[in-house]
């Protein structure tokens, strides 16, 4: 039997969904509250990967990809358009809601969303490893970062997470496209350049001519940076470096914007600030 917040996001067209891919372990309750609290219009879809909560299986690269996108499939098939999902991400999430997203722009017809949102992502999963310290003070795999042993520790790797090769296709593949990038400039376990190179990547594989992306200081809170696209008005990246508390400001921030309005980067265009 279908329940009441099921029937008004299938019935209502201005409702969204945000489908939550995490970071694979515990909920994340608080976030789901500010989320959906934000107006009556958004709905939060959360799932186990497959060997995480009460999810069966061991997880693997391709298992965790699959369930995504099967948890896209659900949504699309019960009748919610691809305009009205926005994908997010945090962590881990990151590098499956990047690989999702890649594997619906790759189809035909292909299937874009109203926004991907990565929040604290990767390059990939060696140079992950390679910069994660315990606690944000013991770098365990810092000799990974020397490159010798960083190329090879990655051909030992089966489960390789290349979000920026994925983010590569997806920028080119897209018609219309709004990426958001958002990382704590304070973050201890990945730091923030990884985001600022995934931001870079993005703003290489437009085909674009080379031009310097808009920058608006947000004082205490971070710094926020945009480029748009020269031929396309349907292409906007956005990287958002956020100084403190990545859940409550930055993750939530973002995806209350961009589900409300749709439009959390055009604004920077016009010098606004949030």
């Amino acid at each position: 039997m279908a329940t009441m917040a099921f029937k008004l996001l299938v019935d209502d067209p201005k409702s969204r969904l945000i489908i939550f891919c995490t970071v694979g372990q515990s909920w994340r309750t608080d976030s789901y509250r500010m989320m959906s609290g934000a107006s009556d219009k958004i709905f939060i879809l959360v799932f186990d990967y497959r060997g995480f909560g009460r999810s069966t299986g061991s997880p693997n690269e391709s298992g965790l990809l699959t369930d995504a996108i099967s948890v896209i499939e659900w949504a699309l098939e019960i009748g919610i358009s691809p305009d009205r999902i926005i994908l997010l991400a945090q962590s881990l999430g990151t590098a499956v809601a990047a690989a999702a997203a890649e594997h619906f722009i790759t189809l035909q017809p292909k299937i874009e969303f109203s926004g991907v949102i990565l929040c604290a992502g990767f390059t990939n999963a060696a140079n992950a490893f390679s910069n994660y310290a315990i606690g944000g003070m013991v770098p365990l795999l810092s000799p990974l970062r020397l490159r010798l042993f960083r190329d090879w520790f990655s051909r030992q790797m089966s489960d390789t997470w290349k979000t920026s090769d994925r983010v590569a296709i997806l920028v080119k593949s897209s018609t219309r496209l709004r990426l958001f990038l958002i990382h704590a400039s304070n973050d201890r376990t990945l730091p923030w350049k990884m985001c600022n190179d995934l931001f870079g990547i993005a703003m290489a594989s437009t085909g674009d001519e080379v031009h310097a992306p808009l920058s608006y200081d947000l004082g205490e809170g971070g710094r926020v940076t945009t480029w748009l696209s020269n031929v396309s008005t349907n292409l906007v990246l956005c990287n958002a470096r956020v100084t403190t508390n990545l859940e409550s400001n930055g993750l939530v921030m973002a995806a209350e914007e961009l589900a409300l309005t749709g439009r959390s980067y055009e604004k920077y265009s016009n010098g606004q600030e949030y």
